[in-house]
């Protein structure tokens, strides 16, 4: 292998180390695998995404190819199907590797196809988290968070080791249970110094998702995927102050980003609009003090139970 940087022998920069054991297992072994990897990929036509290293995409004359690499395991997508199977056969070649077909499983999360779309769900990573903290037969709570948080004092907790195992497990849950996103923060953000009351939270929550867990992400083909984001734009009167060229001197410690806005819809590249809280994608989340999820985020998040929509087909 290659000398690393900064242990490059002076005398000797042009050798190389010849290795007494197998690459894999050493601290070099994810890092090599992944260039040697990704650099094929580069070869053949891939882009590497700026957000997410493991995920690559190929777009060329109106054909897509999207490819999401965990370690050893490769989930890959396109608009074609001939160019999947070139890609497919190259990577054969190339590596020691096997087409598994339609996923199944993959980091955790299960697929399930139907007629129309797929439903992605958790469950066996939810039972997973239920039994390693012995509560797999708990009797499930209607709301993850209770309507008053205790903050008290509390003594701490003793084993805060276990704490954050478990609130980091819940984390990676929210991929596909938007629903419980913000009980999980509240407990998260007391991962540094847990007290007995905010372990109790956390089985609150984890008692909650015993309830829910049947629960699935719908994806449906007759549906466009658009991904949108929301902030609170009018906060501290930035929309006000965007649409208004007057500045008062009182408003010079405001942060240079809100004068920014301003320029751009002056420009009209911005353009700033109320949205009813009815169309609000973030208004419909359930909320955590109530017992019954709305109507309208089960319709907008797509948020269903497959087993009891699908039974008997």
């Amino acid at each position: 292998m290659l000398q690393p940087a900064g242990f490059v022998d002076p005398e000797r920069p042009d050798h190389v180390f010849k290795l007494t054991k197998t690459l894999y297992g050493l601290k070099q072994a994810l890092k090599a695998w992944f260039d040697t990897f990704s650099g094929f990929l580069i070869e053949f036509g891939f882009s590497c995404s700026q957000s997410d290293p493991s995920l690559f995409t190929y777009h060329n004359h109106n054909k897509t190819l999207i490819l999401l690499l965990y370690v050893d395991d490769i989930l890959l997508t396109g608009s074609d199907e001939d160019l999947l199977k070139s890609l497919l056969t190259a990577l054969k070649e190339r590596f020691a590797m096997k087409n598994l077909g339609t996923p199944h499983y993959f980091v955790g999360i299960e697929i399930e196809s139907h007629s129309g779309g797929i439903f992605l769900h958790q469950h066996a990573y939810a039972q997973d988290i239920l039994h390693q903290a012995s509560m797999s037969e708990c009797n499930p709570m209607p709301t993850p968070l209770l309507v008053r948080l205790d903050e008290g004092d509390s003594p701490r907790f003793l084993e805060p080791t276990y704490y954050r195992s478990l609130a980091e497990k819940l984390q990676y849950l929210t991929i596909t249970r938007s629903y419980i996103q913000y009980a999980v923060n509240v407990v998260c953000q007391r991962m540094h110094s847990p007290t007995v009351a905010d372990f109790k939270l956390l089985k609150r929550i984890m008692i909650y998702i015993k309830g829910t867990m049947q629960w699935s992400f719908h994806i449906r083909e007759d549906k466009t995927v658009q991904l949108s984001a929301f902030y609170d734009s009018d906060w501290a009167g930035s929309v006000y102050l965007s649409e208004n060229p007057a500045l008062h001197k009182r408003l010079k410690h405001f942060d240079t980003n809100y004068h920014y806005i301003r320029e751009q819809v002056a420009l009209g590249i911005v353009e700033t609009r109320h949205i009813p809280a009815a169309l609000r994608l973030q208004a419909s989340l359930p909320s955590p003090y109530l017992a019954e999820p709305s109507l309208t985020c089960d319709t907008n998040l797509e948020l269903e139970n497959p087993y009891l929509k699908f039974e008997g087909e």
